[in-house]
């Protein structure tokens, strides 16, 4: 329990930087959409989505870290890949296909979701590792 814990506030905070990252490097993108389409952020709620998203990603680690290729980091770092894949690019991908939102925003999303996945694998990796 204590490495679910431990591994998910760390990947939960890595979310939450690489967010901060990336969202100060898309400002102008976000104030050049459509009005209405994106609304105020509130902080508070922004770091406990990252936090609890941080929890669950340690669980289902702490779950399937043996059924993961590789051996150390690289295990992190392929679980990273994988919630990229099955769920940052199939919620960018419907994105692109309903909504209004610039092309360079979404890749900085694809981008900002690959960073971040691999971090936190990685600070779940580096959890086990140490615990």
């Amino acid at each position: 329990m204590k490495k679910v814990i431990v591994g998910g506030l760390l990947a939960g905070l890595a979310l939450l930087v690489v967010g901060f990252v990336f969202g100060s490097l898309t400002a102008d993108m976000y104030r050049l959409s459509p009005s209405g389409v994106f609304k105020a952020m509130d902080f508070k709620l922004l770091v406990a989505y990252d936090i609890v998203v941080g929890m669950l990603l340690a669980y289902v680690y702490s779950i399937i870290k043996n059924s993961v290729p590789g051996t150390g980091m690289q295990k992190g770092l392929y679980f990273g890949a994988i919630i990229f894949l099955v769920g940052t690019l199939p919620a960018l991908g419907i994105t692109y296909i309903t909504m209004a939102i610039r092309k360079k925003l979404l890749l900085m999303w694809a981008l900002q979701g690959l960073v971040a996945y691999l971090l936190a694998g990685a600070a779940l990796e580096s959890v086990e590792e140490k615990l």
